[in-house]
């Protein structure tokens, strides 16, 4: 009985001693001078077991950047389901004179937040136009061929707020912070195609934009530099057309181009739809403008329809879109009397999840894109979630949105060298000072399971932090 007794107490004592001296030779991994100032939280969930492996830090409150973005997706998934499709309605108020093929009165486009209108992911250059092809059909179906009057952009179902409160004024103007509106057009982006001097510290010249922002003025006070990155940024707010662009951009370049967000989409969209059926010949009387009160007195004549809420998750996590992601969050919002809003459709966000139980002392959503520094949560947030996502019927659209390690988007070249393809699927997430991803590794034991790694506050580069997280994960899929 003894001897039993001592052999149970040696066995606990070297179980102990082994899952230590694991603990200890991962954490080995963060013990460099750039991770001093930081901090660093893990969580470890076996998927089969439903139980927590290796946590630490695991609930403090963390800034996930990108890995925001599964949550809203996740919870666009939940509430809509996979086959779900935007819409844009088009109305049209007045008279159709059949005879003539002449509408007495205005074309309205009432949008809805679809996220893909002349989207580039979705629509190669020969077919960028397609959804004008479609209103222009719509039209021509109704007997219309000239319209005695405008067309008219209905945008009453969003608020006019656009961005989220918490976006910074640095980041406000520029393409990776688009937005969300009633009627998004070509991913909210236009660029602007600068030359730049040979010579450093010298004002670049702008070539041209595409496409023209009609009433854009620049203060162009870009210069050149013999650093080779891209420092122009754009300073402006959404619906006013002055914007300021300052920095640096490579010298002795051609038309080397820097993104901006369109100011105004809802009225960028009616433009452009104008402009290409006017030169159809398809003609307007008046010109484009915008309502964000409902237009009444209208008939329904027709409506275009967006790719499955599906493919646009496949392209917003595979691709981290901020653009789609923030659009699906305000999307969300729309609540019976409510107007949709980035700020209200987070709010909804937040509400779901916690009905769903899910720990709330650490997670704070900003913004659906995860742009924001005011975004927190744990990464025991991110490992509830996936978790929750296994279980649900729409696991596999989910599954199949996060990139893949060395097949596609930001997993494409993760450890290469160390990894079998197919090993992680899972979200980044980076920006100055923070580096996160949360998905799921599938081990080398066979086990399956859910994490979140997340770092704040590191100092040196970021291709330093990805090397200690590829080496991190790999001593994951090695032991356990």
């Amino acid at each position: 009985m003894i001897k039993l007794r001592f052999f149970f107490l040696n066995l606990i004592f070297f179980s102990v001693f082994f899952v230590h001296s694991q603990q200890n030779n991962l954490h080995k991994i963060w013990n460099k001078p750039d991770y001093e100032p930081a901090l660093l939280a893990f969580s470890l969930f076996d998927i089969k077991e439903k139980a927590f492996v290796l946590t630490f830090n695991e609930k403090k409150a963390m800034i996930p950047a990108s890995t925001m973005k599964l949550f809203t997706t996740a919870t666009a998934l939940e509430k809509w389901g996979p086959n779900h499709r935007f819409q844009t309605l088009i109305y049209y108020r007045g008279e159709i004179d059949k005879d003539k093929k002449v509408l007495n009165g205005d074309l309205i486009i009432k949008g809805f937040g679809d996220p893909t209108s002349g989207s580039e992911y979705f629509f190669r250059a020969e077919k960028i136009n397609s959804f004008v092809d479609s209103v222009i059909q719509i039209c021509k179906n109704n007997g219309i061929f000239t319209i005695n009057g405008a067309i008219i952009a209905d945008a009453s179902t969003f608020t006019d707020e656009a961005v989220a409160p918490a976006t910074s004024w640095e980041d406000m103007a520029n393409y990776y912070a688009s937005g969300a509106y009633a009627m998004p057009f070509f991913d909210n982006t236009y660029r602007i195609f600068y030359n730049s001097p040979a010579v450093s510290g010298q004002l670049c010249s702008i070539a041209k934009l595409e496409p023209y922002i009609p009433g854009l003025n620049i203060d162009n006070r870009v210069l050149s530099s013999k650093d080779k990155e891209d420092l122009a940024y754009i300073f402006g707010q959404p619906f006013e057309n002055e914007v300021i662009i300052r920095g640096t951009i490579p010298t002795g370049k051609t038309e080397f181009v820097v993104k901006g967000a369109i100011p105004n989409p809802n009225l960028y969209y009616v433009y452009y739809l104008d402009s290409v059926m006017n030169s159809r010949l398809l003609i307007t009387k008046l010109r484009p403008w915008v309502s964000f009160d409902l237009v009444k007195n209208t008939k329904y004549i027709g409506r275009l329809k967006s790719p499955t809420l599906a493919e646009i998750i496949y392209k917003t996590n595979k691709r981290s879109l901020n653009h789609f992601a923030d659009q699906l969050a305000a999307n969300l919002s729309d609540l019976p009397g409510q107007k949709a809003g980035i700020r209200e459709g987070v709010g909804f966000i937040t509400e779901f999840w916690k009905t769903k139980l899910m720990p709330m002392d650490a997670f704070f959503m900003a913004d659906g894109s995860g742009l924001s520094r005011q975004n927190t949560l744990s990464a025991n947030n991110l490992v509830f979630l996936l978790n929750y996502m296994h279980q649900s019927p729409y696991y596999f659209e989910f599954a199949n949105s996060l990139p893949v390690n060395g097949l596609n988007g930001t997993l494409l070249s993760f450890g290469a060298k160390i990894f079998p393809t197919g090993t992680i699927w899972a979200k980044t997430g980076s920006f100055r000072g923070v580096r996160s991803m949360a998905g799921y590794i599938r081990a080398r034991s066979g086990k399956e399971y859910a994490f979140a790694l997340i770092i704040n506050n590191y100092m040196g580069s970021g291709s330093l932090v990805k090397q200690d997280m590829e080496l991190y994960l790999n001593y994951i899929f090695e032991n356990y």
